[in-house]
């Protein structure tokens, strides 16, 4: 995919910027033996990301998180974020109270490739900036009432 490379590079260096250290793999095999990255990341602790004021994009995309490995709070502390990538992950369902540290803020969410079949009432509640929604790829089958209706800048 054309691209692709340059955005995986941006979000590396992005994430580099922030103060975050990614584990260096070696040259041959996976991740670092007792890295606890063997089949990727399964879980985060609570409010992980807190203290990152300036973030703008989160990219948490091509892990195994699950559902019990998202913590509700693992949005707060971050004011600025605009752009949240869950994608390509084991996520059977979302924390309804996920989004609200970052609602005022967050103009874009990737929720593509995961195992959602509903989102929870509420989920978008106070994301009134919110423009793009990637949701595809899911087992989504239906959704919350009006869930969508105050979503009122969403292009995508």
């Amino acid at each position: 995919m054309p691209g692709a490379g340059r955005r995986a590079a941006l979000a590396q260096a992005h994430v580099r910027r922030c103060g975050v250290r990614r584990p260096r793999r070696p040259h041959r095999g996976g991740p670092p033996a007792g890295s606890g990255l063997a089949g990727g990341l399964r879980a985060l602790p609570p409010a992980p990301f807190a203290g990152m004021a300036s973030l703008e994009t989160l990219w948490v995309t091509g892990h195994n998180l699950s559902a019990a490995g998202l913590p509700e709070n693992m949005l707060e502390g971050l004011p600025s974020l605009k752009n949240l990538h869950l994608g390509l992950n084991q996520l059977a369902e979302v924390p309804a109270g996920l989004l609200k540290p970052v609602c005022g803020t967050l103009q874009s969410i990737v929720l593509s490739l995961n195992l959602l079949s509903t989102l929870p009432a509420g989920f978008f509640d106070g994301c009134g900036e919110l423009k793009y929604l990637f949701a595809a790829q899911n087992g989504i089958e239906s959704l919350p009432a009006g869930m969508l209706l105050d979503l009122t800048s969403l292009i995508f």
